[in-house]
């Protein structure tokens, strides 16, 4: 058994276990399969390694075993940029009225943020055009990272923003009634001397 190829699968199997956790914690604990499955497939290269006939069957089951690790880590992360995106694609639809940036002034640094995040994402479709598929991994775990930051920081501006809203309702509101006060008292000045006359 080579203990140090069982220490580098352990730490990705604990990693994207860790990874696959947080993402159904932020999508509503429904369960990631795709991260699940390759999990299963790790954990069955990990018993094919450990029971391996020879050095190259071993490690050849231990590289399988890291690869499957490395992928459930990138179908987790993946669910949770796409779930930060609807996310902050939702913050926008909630607040398209409101001037955000007087609220939360690194705004536009977020909105940079989430449109890499949506481009990185696009751009993964052909997972070939990465020559270092360790990079690969890296840069959407840095993305989805970044990607949750920001929409922490959005969330935690809703508050603030809802009172904006709320000023505005209640504007809209207090116009409305003068309105329909004029319009009330204009007609009243026209129909009350035509029913007094009359």
């Amino acid at each position: 058994m080579n203990a140090e190829e069982l220490d580098k699968v352990s730490v990705l199997f604990n990693h994207a276990e860790a990874k696959l956790k947080l993402i159904e914690r932020l999508h509503s604990q429904e369960l990631v399969v795709p991260s699940v499955n390759e999990l299963r497939y790790a954990g069955f290269h990990i018993i094919q390694a450990l029971s391996a006939p020879s050095p190259e069957t071993e490690k050849e089951n231990w590289q399988r075993a890291a690869n499957h690790c490395k992928r459930a880590i990138y179908d987790a992360l993946e669910v949770g940029v796409l779930d930060r995106l609807e996310a902050f694609k939702q913050f926008e639809i909630d607040y398209r009225l409101v001037e955000i940036p007087l609220i939360i002034p690194s705004y536009i640094d977020l909105r940079t943020v989430a449109r890499k995040a949506q481009q990185l994402i696009a751009d993964l479709e052909n997972i070939e055009a990465y020559k270092d598929r360790d990079r690969y991994y890296q840069d959407i775990e840095n993305h989805f990272n970044e990607l949750n930051d920001a929409v922490d920081k959005i969330t935690d501006a809703r508050p603030e923003l809802n009172k904006i809203l709320n000023n505005r309702r209640k504007q809209f509101y207090l116009i409305l009634v003068g309105i329909a006060a004029t319009i009330f008292a204009g007609l009243l000045s026209v129909i009350l001397p035509l029913y007094l006359l009359g």
